[in-house]
């Protein structure tokens, strides 16, 4: 992980830098500053993983760089460089989401590695269960043609209207039918026996998909809200949702 030193003192961010072999503990220092100014340059550069931050520093300091580097860099962690005397600041970067503070007067090489190490650990969590929020998210979004085609399918065959409740469920799939007058139009192959002896099984899927992706433009070219399904072998059905004048739906 990419860490970035803030601190106005020399002494203080060479030895943060000289203390500890970071790069054997799998830690990169993209860079050292004086002030949050160039703290904030060196991010937008190279984005760090984690900062450590003086609080009192000129021109910017420790908690005006949090706020500013908060809204560019929102994944930043920041562990804050102490004194005893500066509590108040210390609180006040807590509570703008400081995930650890280290007494720099009596800082120790171990303390201040595990302090890192523990910060970065809860950012790999972090980003791990971000991942898979976000996967299950993708997932559900792939899904949805497939679940809202087999319920469109419950509708046609009579078996879902549960309690009037078709238009929610479809609210739930992304279909908004409020206010719209609902079209169905089926297609299916005139000649199945003839198309089933001009392609292979496979060929045949390949072109049933095919046919499919195709009517799911054109519907969508009259409407945002429509959607078409595979109903049978070769038999395709379109939900199409229109404006009428003045509001009537059915």
């Amino acid at each position: 992980m990419k860490l970035l030193i803030l601190d106005d003192e020399v002494f203080v961010r060479v030895g943060i830098k000289s203390i500890i072999p970071w790069n054997e503990y799998g830690f990169e220092i993209v860079g050292d500053a004086s002030d949050g100014c160039e703290g904030l340059a060196i991010c937008r550069g190279n984005t760090p993983d984690i900062a450590l931050v003086d609080i009192v520093m000129p021109n910017m300091n420790g908690i005006e760089f949090m706020i500013q580097a908060s809204k560019e860099f929102p994944e930043l962690k920041y562990i804050i460089l102490s004194c005893h005397n500066e509590f108040d600041y210390t609180q006040k970067a807590i509570r703008l989401g400081a995930k650890a503070y280290v007494l720099k007067n009596t800082i120790q090489p171990m303390e201040l590695l595990e302090t890192v190490q523990d910060v970065a650990a809860s950012l790999a969590m972090e980003r791990s269960l971000k991942k898979e929020l976000q996967d299950i998210r993708n997932e559900a979004v792939e899904n949805r043609p497939t679940i809202l085609r087999d319920y469109l399918g419950r509708i046609i065959d009579g078996m879902a209207f549960e309690n009037g409740a078709v238009l929610e469920k479809l609210r739930k799939h992304g279909l908004q039918f409020d206010d719209m007058r609902i079209y169905l139009a089926v297609v299916e192959i005139a000649n199945e026996e003839n198309f089933n002896n001009q392609f292979t099984s496979v060929d045949r899927e390949h072109v049933l998909v095919g046919m499919e992706n195709m009517m799911q433009e054109v519907v969508r070219g009259m409407s945002d809200q429509a959607f078409v399904f595979r109903f049978a072998r070769n038999e395709f059905i379109a939900i199409i949702g229109l404006k009428e004048p003045g509001g009537e739906s059915s």
